[in-house]
């Protein structure tokens, strides 16, 4: 997220913008991605190669959609997801089984003990943080020597012939959902 705040207002701003669209976040990521995010996540949770009772941190983790999908792969899992978004995290906890331990954090300062993480995967968080250097460096302290880190973000795609197209939802019906 492009923003001109400061650090120190960043988080405030990103924290209260969810908060206000956690009712409708779910339903406003399958539209404005054609629903691809569900194979996405798929796809981030098999990189995260869990073995058997992993312990696997989904940060910044909304409403627990790669938490979930971790326990929907890897049932003896130990999925935990944490958001320092109060809001998107009591939509997460309505969600129907199967259910991640839950735990309020912050990216820049996790509460977790060093070296505690098998994998620690994350979708859309990077370009949320003030300080991606920190966020980093907290999440390797948090991972196992050997752990996987997998992050889930969108990229400016390669021009093709479907460029136009990929354009104009960028930014028109992506901006238009997100008004909602």
């Amino acid at each position: 997220m492009k923003t001109d705040l400061s650090a120190e207002n960043k988080g405030a701003y990103v924290q209260g913008m969810f908060n206000r669209i956690a009712p409708r976040y779910d339903l406003m990521n399958r539209l404005m991605t054609g629903g691809q995010d569900l194979r996405w996540r798929r796809e981030v949770i098999h990189r995260a190669r869990l073995g058997p009772n992993a312990h696997l941190l989904d940060l910044g983790a909304g409403t627990g959609d790669l938490a979930r999908e971790a326990l929907r792969q890897h049932p003896d899992c130990h999925a935990l997801a944490a958001d320092f978004t109060l809001g998107m995290m009591r939509v997460g906890q309505r969600h129907a089984p199967p259910a991640p331990d839950w735990s309020a954090a912050d990216a820049l300062a996790l509460p977790f003990a060093s070296q505690y993480f098998d994998a620690i995967v994350s979708g859309y968080l990077l370009r949320n943080v003030s300080d991606l250097q920190l966020a980093l460096k907290e999440q390797l302290r948090a991972l196992k020597p050997g752990g996987w880190l997998v992050s889930l973000d969108t990229t400016r795609p390669v021009r093709s012939i479907l460029t136009p197209f990929i354009q104009f939802h960028m930014r028109m019906i992506i901006p238009l959902l997100g008004s909602l």
